[in-house]
Parts: C-alpha cells; sequence; structure tokens
C-alpha cells in the first residue's frame, strides 16, 4: 500500500461513517419539491395528478434496490368520495429479511402522498380563497422521509432479520381509504405485521423541537423499545398511549396491530394554499431521521413478539396545533343552524292584539350564519377570548294572513291587508334581515379524555342592513311573489346574549337579543331568540 495514500483513504473513510446511517437533506427536499409542486396540482385523490405523484415514489423504489409488490408496485382499489365513485392506488416495495423465520414477519413504514388539490369546503381550510393547496408539510413530507428511509434500509440488505414493507397511501384525505384498503389486503410476501410506523406532517418541528408519537401504549413492549433509542438533544419527544387518530396508522391498530405515529404538528396553513415547500424545516427532518431510523431497526431485529394492547384514546389534536403563544383556537369558525322566533319584553309569546302577526309560525321560521375566520388570545392554558367576524340571516315565517309587516304609509310599525289579496290567497309570508356579527366570547375547552369538548358564553354585536318582506299568493289560478324592501323600522344595531357547547366539529348554541328588533317609538318590545346546532371548521 501507498504510504502517501492513506492520509486520503482515513479521510474516505471518516466521510464515509459520518455519513453512513444518516439521510441527506438535499433528497428530502428533492421529494418534496417535486410532489408540492405546481405540476402535480396537488395530488388530489383519484386524479391523473395522484397518479404522477405515485408514479414517481415507485421509480423511486425502484431505484433503490427494493423488490414491487402487487402490480409492479401499485395496489389498485375503488372507493367512494364525496363526488361519486373513484379510483386509487397504493404503492408498495418490498425489502426481505435475512433470518429464515423472522422474515416471515415485516415492519409496515408507511405515509400517505395524496393531498386535497384545489378542493374548497369541506376539505380546505380556505375554501373561500381556492388555489392549488400543495401539501409540502401533509404529506409530501411524511412520503419524503419514507422514501430515505427504505433508500438508507435498502442499504443494508442481508443484515435485518425482519422483512419490511414500504407504503405510500392513497387517498389518505379522503377517510383513510388507501391504508385501510392495504390492511384488509396484504400481500402474500407480509406474512405477519409485527408493527407500523406512520409518518404524517413531519417537515415543521418548530422551535420547541417537539416531535409528537401516538401509539406508545400500542404495545406492552413499545415504551421500553422507544427507550432503547437515543434521542437527539435537538429533539422533544411527546407521547400519546393511544392507536386512533385521524391518520393512517389508524387502519392498522383496528386490526390489531400496534402502531406508530409521528406528526410534527399542525399550523396555520394545514389544508390550505399556504403549506408550500419554501416553509419545511430540513434540518428538522433530518434530526428527526436520525431518531426514526434506528427505532425502525430496532423494531426489526427486536427478539420477541410485539404483545397487541389495545388503548382507544385518540390523538388530542388541540395538543399538537403549534400556534403563537398568544393564540387561541375556539370553535367559532363555522355554520351556525337554527330556529328563530320574536319574544315580548317579558321573553313570552303574547302580543298586543295589533301586533299578533308577530306571532311567527316557529318551525318555518330559520336562521343562518357563516364565519370564515377566527382570532383568538389565550388568558390560561385551556381558557381564552375568541372572536370570529360574520354575516348572518333570518328568515321570520309570518303568520298566513294577508297583512305585511309594515304600513308604508304610516308612520309607526302596524298591519294592513293589501286589497288585491284574499283572505285565501297567501301562501307564504316572511320577514327577513341580514346582519353583520361579530361574537366576543370567553371559552373553556374541558380538560379530558375528549380534549375538543368546550363551552363558551358571551355577547354578539351586529349590524343589521337589507330587510325585506316576501310572500307568495295565488290568484286567478297563478303564483305571485313580490318582495318589498326597506328599513321596517328595524333598529340597525344589535346585541344579544350567546352560548354554546359542544365537541369536535359540532355542538349546540342559543342566542338571546337584548336589544330590541324595532325602533323603540315603532311599536313595543320585540326581542329575537334563536337556537340550534354549530358547525364548527377548525380541525
Amino acid at each position: 500500500m501507498c504510504v502517501r495514500c492513506l492520509p486520503v483513504i482515513l479521510i474516505l473513510a471518516i466521510q464515509f461513517l459520518s455519513t453512513s446511517g444518516q439521510i441527506a437533506e438535499k433528497m428530502l427536499q428533492q421529494h418534496i419539491r417535486v410532489l408540492a409542486s405546481d405540476s402535480l396540482q396537488g395530488r388530489k385523490s383519484g386524479t391523473e395528478f395522484e397518479r404522477k405523484a405515485a408514479l414517481y415514489i415507485r421509480n423511486y423504489f425502484q431505484k433503490s434496490g427494493l423488490r414491487l409488490l402487487a402490480d409492479s408496485g401499485f395496489q389498485s382499489f375503488a372507493y367512494t368520495g364525496l363526488s361519486g365513485p373513484k379510483m386509487s392506488q397504493n404503492v408498495i416495495a418490498f425489502l426481505e429479511g435475512s433470518d429464515p423465520v423472522l422474515k416471515q414477519e415485516c415492519l409496515v413504514i408507511g405515509a400517505h402522498y395524496d393531498h386535497i388539490g384545489k378542493a374548497r369546503f369541506p376539505y380546505s381550510r380556505r375554501w373561500l380563497r381556492g388555489g392549488i393547496h400543495y401539501g409540502a408539510d401533509d404529506n409530501a413530507s411524511g412520503t419524503a422521509l419514507m422514501l430515505e428511509m427504505a433508500h438508507e434500509l435498502a442499504t443494508k440488505k442481508g443484515n435485518l432479520p425482519r422483512s419490511i414493507i414500504f407504503v405510500a397511501f392513497g387517498a389518505e384525505e379522503e377517510g383513510l381509504q388507501g391504508s385501510a384498503y392495504f390492511a384488509a389486503h396484504l400481500p402474500v410476501e407480509a406474512g405477519k405485521v409485527i408493527a407500523m410506523m406512520n409518518f404524517d406532517m413531519v417537515g415543521r418541528l418548530g422551535k420547541e423541537k417537539k416531535l409528537f408519537v401516538s401509539g406508545s401504549g400500542t404495545a406492552e413492549e413499545m415504551e421500553q423499545l422507544l427507550a432503547n433509542v437515543h434521542v437527539p438533544d435537538e429533539l422533544q419527544l411527546v407521547k400519546f398511549p393511544g392507536g386512533k387518530g385521524p391518520t393512517d396508522s389508524q387502519s392498522f391498530y383496528l386490526k390489531g396491530v400496534p402502531v406508530l405515529s409521528f406528526i410534527t404538528g399542525l399550523h396555520k396553513d394545514y389544508h390550505t394554499p399556504g403549506d408550500t415547500e419554501n416553509k419545511i424545516n430540513y434540518d428538522g427532518m433530518v434530526t428527526i431521521a436520525s431518531y426514526v431510523l434506528p427505532l425502525a431497526e430496532e423494531l426489526v431485529r427486536y427478539p420477541g413478539q410485539l404483545t397487541y394492547k389495545k388503548d382507544n384514546e385518540s390523538l388530542p389534536t388541540n395538543e399538537i396545533t403549534l400556534l403563537p403563544s398568544w393564540r387561541f383556537t375556539g370553535h367559532l369558525k363555522g355554520f351556525l343552524l337554527g330556529l328563530t322566533s320574536v319574544m315580548n319584553e317579558h321573553y313570552g309569546s303574547t302580543f298586543p292584539a295589533q301586533y299578533d302577526f308577530m306571532k311567527n309560525r316557529l318551525f318555518p321560521s330559520y336562521y343562518l350564519s357563516e364565519s370564515p375566520w377566527e382570532f383568538g388570545i389565550r388568558i390560561v392554558q385551556n381558557f381564552g377570548v375568541i372572536t370570529a367576524p360574520g354575516i348572518g340571516y333570518s328568515s321570520l315565517a309570518l303568520p298566513l294572513k294577508p297583512v305585511k309587516l309594515i304600513n308604508p304609509s304610516g308612520d309607526s310599525l302596524s298591519s294592513y291587508t293589501p286589497d288585491y289579496i284574499g283572505v285565501d290567497a297567501l301562501r307564504s309570508h316572511r320577514y327577513s334581515s341580514w346582519k353583520l356579527i361579530i361574537p366576543v366570547l370567553l371559552e373553556y375547552k374541558i380538560p379530558s379524555g375528549r380534549k375538543s369538548a368546550y363551552i363558551a358564553a358571551g355577547v354578539t354585536g351586529g349590524l343589521r342592513f337589507a330587510g325585506k318582506i316576501t310572500y307568495t299568493y295565488k290568484k286567478d289560478g297563478y303564483r305571485y311573489k313580490e318582495e318589498i324592501r326597506g328599513p321596517w323600522y328595524a333598529s340597525p344595531w344589535d346585541l344579544s346574549a350567546h352560548i354554546r357547547a359542544g365537541s369536535g366539529h359540532f355542538g349546540f348554541f342559543a342566542d338571546i337579543a337584548l336589544t330590541p328588533l324595532f325602533k323603540k317609538e315603532a311599536a313595543p318590545e320585540f326581542y329575537p331568540v334563536t337556537g340550534g346546532i354549530s358547525i364548527n371548521l377548525n380541525r
């Protein structure tokens, strides 16, 4: 050996040792830039763009030296989405184990590669804005990490006792369709699945360096396995025992398979066009890789069997929502659907005889509102103040009598009978108005097993405008509809007490007016009262 060559050999050896077993940032960046590019249009499930993403993943599996399963790597399946029947595909690759016995068992490492494309409601959190939802973090990041784990572990072929199946799941955004299909139709080569590792949104490691790990309680031995692997100083593990949650690992957990699912947290760009590649924390992804890669090897080399343990505690999404410390995410953003009525000054249903037309019919009367934005300030851990500007529409169904709410020729609130409408001609009769609303509520998130349960109370201010009377009647065999617009002596300013409670996306609300519907000089005091269901769009 040439003595003068020794320094060069030593340098190359040091470089090899320093990079061996590490995942390169440049490859993570390459994958995410491709998957979150304009050309793939957000990889919506069941589209040609999802198929193009699947081809990219399949080709990289091949390049890494893995064996493709199913139909040249594609496991196609049909499902029914909101817009009807669709087709999607999982992408599957196989790394056979080296032990004659243990290779009959496998570890599944997976991530979903689809996203929501240009979708609006109910998938998008910016459904009024539209545009491409690039899904760089959700879930090009998890797919990229899974691909590089596959590439790195493939270099250790012949030195891993158990087999590994790598899966990129399709149609996750439409109800975990791909993972559910795969878990129910395992390839023959899979053998027994000892555990499943899932990566969903791992590209936004924050300042607190928190990596959320769910499933630590899905096997008796899982906590010890996690403890056996060194956690980098740049990482703080936050563990949850449960196996349920809105991600692909749940499909395996429900089949009796221990799972581990990784996420760096939700953020303001989640399911919006703002989830772009330039916001990915690649240093954070490399740090995560330096932990999960040895963990995968620990599972593959584990000499015994994992004992499945049922723990149905769902992943508490409020805990993984990483927002600025002053930000408090409540449950105001969304819709209110309710029934509305008008009460007297004592909040009863008795009215003076000349105002009996205010005895509206409850069930045909309704109230709708929509609040597209929400703002909050945290006061303490589970308590904060929230507001959500929006717009509301109320429609009071008045008695089926030939009356109108206001006498245009008079100077006060009254009723009268138009000469051209017969007593039995009226078919419908409504007073409706729009108003801008600004609620200010104090909300408390109930600290229990169901982290999304809440109760909120406060006031709602409003500016009423665009009132109108609409009635239809039948005359000479024809049906007529007329609208009369005007202020109708309605008070422009509105203030009401508001309370709501619920869990997850649904709840109940009640709204009681504190200011009268009409100006005091025009009529006795009438107060709108509304109650119904709330649909909250914060996940």
